[in-house]
């Protein structure tokens, strides 16, 4: 039990937590030593530390519309969007994001975002029906999506 508190205690301390960082950095950095190269067909775009320093977090959705058609003149076949949007907006952000991904379809580029409704939310209204297709296959529960405290192997996965 001594051990068990003093392990307790010292990954409370910041210098503990900042090693601890440091050090998963570095084996993330030698893990990466014996992957397979990326195929050089795919792009990732982050949303850095510093962005929420330029961009007001979270991000008007107008901002997605804008990137999904900004991208799409590069031509990609897919982009998809793993990020949680799960903020009612004032304004006409979501029309602006519908509106740039439509432009981004027309190129050629398809748009996949994950979507699910949860209807026990008080205070939030859905929005008007978009180009969307609903998730017809999926095996797990669907109720976990909107969970967080589930290892990302338990969570649902969808099939086509």
């Amino acid at each position: 039990m001594i051990c068990f508190g003093m392990a307790f205690a010292a990954s409370r301390m910041e210098f503990t937590r900042q090693l601890e960082w440091r050090t998963l950095d570095w084996r993330t950095e030698f893990r990466a030593l014996f992957q397979p190269p990326v195929d050089p067909r795919l792009a990732v775009v982050l949303f850095e530390d510093s962005t929420d320093g330029i961009v007001a977090w979270p991000p008007d959705r107008a901002w997605h519309g804008n990137f999904n058609e900004m991208i799409s003149l590069s031509h990609p076949a897919v982009v998809a969007w793993d990020v949680i949007f799960d903020a009612s907006r004032e304004g006409d952000g979501d029309a602006r994001m519908g509106l740039g991904t439509q432009a981004a379809v027309a190129r050629g580029t398809q748009v996949v975002v994950g979507a699910s409704t949860v209807n026990d939310r008080p205070g939030t209204l859905p929005g008007p029906d978009g180009p969307t297709e609903p998730l017809t296959q999926i095996e797990g529960d669907a109720s976990l999506i909107d969970g967080t405290t589930l290892p990302p192997s338990r969570f649902p996965r969808c099939v086509s």
